[in-house]
């Protein structure tokens, strides 16, 4: 189980590399994806595609006050990796940026 998860987030950093174009600072992690919340508060980060949990966002400073307003935006965040949850099997990143890409995020429609 240990190797899945680490495998993951290999998956996830390369990911999050080339959904941007670009490589992530030393020691932080680049992700763009849908924000919502759930109960708790707690906001998240899903894909595009299928509104799967990519990762549980927390703020690093005063940026949780920023996170409401990006509800439902495709976004972009940048922060550090700090733990992993593994009953769901995401990352948990605090987050130092987010920068608003698009002000709606849906699933995409099947043809």
């Amino acid at each position: 189980m240990r190797t899945g998860a680490h495998c993951f987030l290999g998956i996830l950093l390369g990911a999050a590399a080339l959904l941007t174009g670009q490589e992530p600072s030393k020691g932080q992690i680049r992700l763009t994806g849908c924000l919502d919340e759930r109960t708790g508060p707690q906001y998240v980060i899903r894909s595009e595609g299928e509104l799967r949990m990519l990762a549980e966002i927390s703020a690093s400073g005063n940026a949780a006050e920023q996170f409401a307003k990006y509800l439902g935006h495709r976004v972009e965040v940048t922060g550090t990796v700090v733990s992993r949850d593994s009953t769901r099997d995401v990352p948990q990143i605090r987050v130092t940026r987010i920068r608003d890409l698009s002000p709606t995020c849906a699933p995409k429609s099947e043809q």
